[in-house]
């Protein structure tokens, strides 16, 4: 045999191996991917084709990730598509937040979310989502910031009202506005108004002592000039 015989036989035998190995590659590869949707939810799916045949299904990437029999089914080109896809979908966070409301009942915002693939729609305030630590880990980065500046202000809008309740119950709801001696009772009346209402009322000293509540209502200075005037009318 000639050298340039013995090329060319050389050179069939690596082509008919390389047309078996295509051809085995091929029997192999029993799926392959034909398209890729994006969803409504922002979720990805794979419309797979059976190989040969005219059929194809859906599925999401992290599903076929999951799964390594099927995998040793697809190429390797689509193998590194499905990994690539479903670490994105496995990323992507499993709750959103649909709607935020006010609501006048509770006078706070309320969250509508929603999981993925799932229809349920859950009603939280941010106090509770806030509290709910793994709920919390499933939001994206945006919207757990919202959940925090929203439930920070609602905090500080409470600890107003609570402070301004607090600082109402100190402030005095009386004060004497005048007082007079009486001649003929021998006695001081003191001119008593109401901070809210202004209504006034005319009251003695003594009077004035036996009504705890109001006692309480006054000032220090207003309280210590009804006790010294109480103590004066009974010396009398």
């Amino acid at each position: 045999m000639t050298r340039q015989s013995k090329l060319a036989s050389v050179s069939t035998y690596f082509s008919e191996l390389l047309k078996q190995y295509k051809e085995t590659q091929r029997e192999n590869n029993a799926y392959r991917i034909v398209e890729i949707k994006e969803k409504k939810d922002g979720s990805c799916e794979l419309v797979i084709q059976i190989v040969g045949k005219n059929v194809t299904f859906k599925s999401r990437p992290e599903k076929l990730a999951a799964d390594d029999q099927i995998l040793e089914n697809f190429s390797r080109q689509d193998v590194r598509t499905i990994t690539y896809f479903a670490t994105q979908e496995i990323k992507k966070p499993t709750y959103k937040i649909l709607i935020h409301e006010f609501c006048s009942a509770f006078n706070k915002m309320i969250f509508s979310l929603k999981k993925k693939d799932k229809e349920e729609v859950i009603q939280k305030t941010a106090d509770q989502i806030s509290s709910d630590k793994e709920l919390l880990s499933q939001l994206s980065p945006e919207e757990a910031h919202l959940v925090g500046f929203m439930s920070a202000s609602e905090k500080a809008d409470t600890d107003q009202i609570e402070q301004q309740a607090i600082h109402d119950t100190e402030i005095p709801k009386h004060k004497i506005v005048s007082q007079e001696y009486i001649e003929p009772y021998d006695t001081m009346v003191y001119t008593l108004e109401e901070k809210n209402s202004k209504e006034r009322k005319q009251k003695t000293a003594t009077e004035i002592s036996k009504d705890n509540k109001l006692v309480k209502g006054l000032t220090q200075e207003d309280a210590h000039k009804i006790g010294f005037g109480t103590a004066s009318e009974k010396d009398n």
